[in-house]
C-alpha cells in the first residue's frame, strides 16, 4: 500500500562527504520519506549514518564552544542540501576537524562553515555566516518581524546583515531552521535496546514526576521505561495510541504496561545566611515498571531482547518528534513475524519524518520498492560508494528486475540471490 509523503518538516536533499573514515567521497540522495541502505559488512553503512550525524555533532560543538585541536587532524568536507517547508533550499557546506573518543563517538574540535545565499536567481553567494550571529539574531528579528517592525532595526544591525553580508533576516531564520534541523535528529543503533539486563528494574521520580538524577539516566535503557512512564502523564491519547498498538489489538508485543510507585520520606538540609540550618521534608517516589505478557508479570531487565528492541523502536518511532531518524538494523533480534509489523510502523511515519535504516535482511527488503533502496559498496580507490537500486542498473537489468517484482517476487528475494551486482 502507497504511503503519502506529509511534507511539514525540513528533509534532507543531498548529503556528500569526504575524508571520513571509509567515506572518501561519497553522495547520498535520500528520498523524502524511508531510505534504506543495504551492502556487503565493511562497505561503510555505519559510516554513512555517522557521516550524517556529524551534522548534529558539529551544531552540539558551537553549542558548548570549540576545544582546542591538533593541527595534525585531516580536514573533513561536508556538503549539504535542505529543503524547508516554505519552499526554501538552503545549501551547506563545512570543513570538519574532529577527532574519534575510546567510544568511537565523532568530537568535534572545529569547524569553518558556510551557507549559499539564494533569494533570487540573480543574487546566490556562499556566504560564511558566523553561527554567533545566527543564534543573537534570530528572537530579535523573529519578535520585530512579528510585530511588523524590521525597519527599527538600528544602523549597525542593518550595515552588517545588509550591506557587508548582503542577507535578509528571511535568511537568518532559514538558516536557523536548517541549524535547528541539524541538531534534532536522532540515531538508533542496532545494539541499542539487545541487552534488557541493563535496564533498571525501578525509577525514582520527584513530586512533579520528573527524573531523579538525570545525568544517571541518559542511556536508552536507563530512559525507556521512564519515557514511556512519562508520556502517560503528558499525552495520554499519545499514550492510547502506542498502547493499542503494542498491545493485543496490534502487534501483540504485551498485554500491559503498569507502573506503581512506592513513597518513600525523604529530607535534605538547606544553610541559610546566618549559618542557620533548615531541614526540609521532600516526598519522593519509586516507580516500578511492570510488564504483563501471557499472564506474566516481568520486569524491565527480564524481558527477552527481541521484546526490548522492539518496544523501544516502535516507542520512538511513534513519538520521537525529529524530524530525521536514522535506524541500524531494526532487524536485529527480532523475529520475522514482527519485523513485518515493525517495517510497518516505519513505513507509515515516515510520511511524517524522513527515515534511513541500515539492513542486512531480505525478508526486510522485500517490503520496499527499489527506488528507496541503496546499494552501498567498498570500492578501492574511492571508498564507500551509495547508488540507488535503479542508477546502479542498467536500463534492460532495471527493466528485469521491475518485471520480476511484479511477477514472481520480492526485492529481498532478487538480492539474496546475488542478482544486484556483487551484494
Amino acid at each position: 500500500m502507497a504511503h503519502e509523503i506529509i511534507v511539514e518538516k525540513p528533509r534532507l536533499r543531498y548529503f556528500r562527504i569526504r575524508n571520513y573514515r571509509s567515506c572518501q567521497y561519497t553522495e547520498l540522495t535520500p528520498r523524502e520519506g524511508l531510505s534504506a541502505l543495504i551492502g556487503k559488512n565493511s562497505s561503510g553503512k555505519t559510516n554513512l549514518l555517522n557521516a550524517v550525524l556529524l551534522l548534529k555533532r558539529i551544531g552540539e560543538a558551537q553549542l558548548h564552544g570549540h576545544q582546542p585541536y591538533e593541527r595534525d587532524l585531516t580536514p573533513i568536507f561536508i556538503t549539504t542540501h535542505v529543503s524547508l517547508p516554505n519552499g526554501a533550499l538552503v545549501k551547506y557546506r563545512a570543513r570538519v576537524f574532529c577527532s574519534t573518543d575510546e567510544s568511537n563517538r565523532d568530537d568535534v574540535r572545529r569547524v569553518d562553515e558556510h551557507w549559499l545565499i539564494a533569494e533570487s536567481k540573480s543574487r546566490s553567494s556562499w556566504q560564511a555566516v558566523p553561527p554567533q550571529l545566527v543564534h543573537m539574531m534570530t528572537h530579535s528579528i523573529r519578535d520585530r518581524i512579528a510585530h511588523g517592525d524590521w525597519e527599527r532595526f538600528d544602523n549597525l544591525e542593518r550595515r552588517y546583515l545588509i550591506r557587508h553580508l548582503k542577507i535578509t533576516p528571511k535568511v537568518i531564520l532559514d538558516i536557523d531552521k536548517v541549524k535547528t534541523y541539524f541538531g534534532s535528529m536522532k540515531y538508533y543503533s542496532a545494539s541499542q535496546f539487545t541487552n534488557p539486563s541493563s535496564c533498571p528494574i525501578h525509577f525514582e521520580i520527584d513530586g512533579e514526576g520528573k527524573l531523579q538524577y538525570p545525568h544517571k539516566h541518559r542511556s536508552p535503557h536507563d530512559r525507556l521505561a521512564y519515557d514511556i512512564f512519562r508520556l502517560g502523564k503528558t499525552n495520554p491519547i499519545a499514550y492510547e495510541r502506542f498502547m493499542s498498538t503494542i498491545g493485543k489489538e496490534g502487534i501483540g508485543l504485551v498485554d500491559s504496561i503498569q507502573f506503581p510507585q512506592q513513597s518513600l520520606p525523604s529530607s535534605s538540609l538547606e544553610v541559610r545566611t546566618g549559618a542557620k540550618v533548615v531541614k526540609k521534608k521532600s516526598q519522593k517516589r519509586i516507580v516500578i515498571p511492570q510488564f504483563r505478557i501471557h499472564g506474566t508479570t516481568l520486569s524491565t531487565n527480564q524481558l527477552s531482547e527481541g521484546t526490548l528492541k522492539a518496544l523501544g523502536l516502535t516507542f520512538y518511532l511513534m513519538t520521537d518528534d525529529s524530524p530525521l531518524l536514522l535506524l541500524e538494523e531494526p532487524e536485529v533480534c527480532v523475529h520475522h513475524g514482527l519485523l513485518k509489523s515493525i517495517m510497518e510502523i516505519i513505513k507509515t511515519y515516515s510520511t511524517r519524518k524522513q527515515i534511513i535504516i541500515t539492513t542486512h535482511s531480505d525478508y526486510l527488503l522485500n517490503q520496499l520498492d527499489p527506488e528507496a533502496v541503496f546499494i552501498v559498496r567498498h570500492e578501492k580507490r574511492k571508498g564507500t560508494i551509495a547508488k540507488s537500486v535503479p542508477d546502479s542498473m542498467s536500463r534492460n537489468s532495471y527493466a528485469a528486475l521491475k518485471d520480476y517484482l511484479a511477477e514472481e517476487g520480492g526485492l529481498g528475494n532478487f538480492w539474496k540471490h546475488g542478482a544486484l551486482g556483487n551484494d
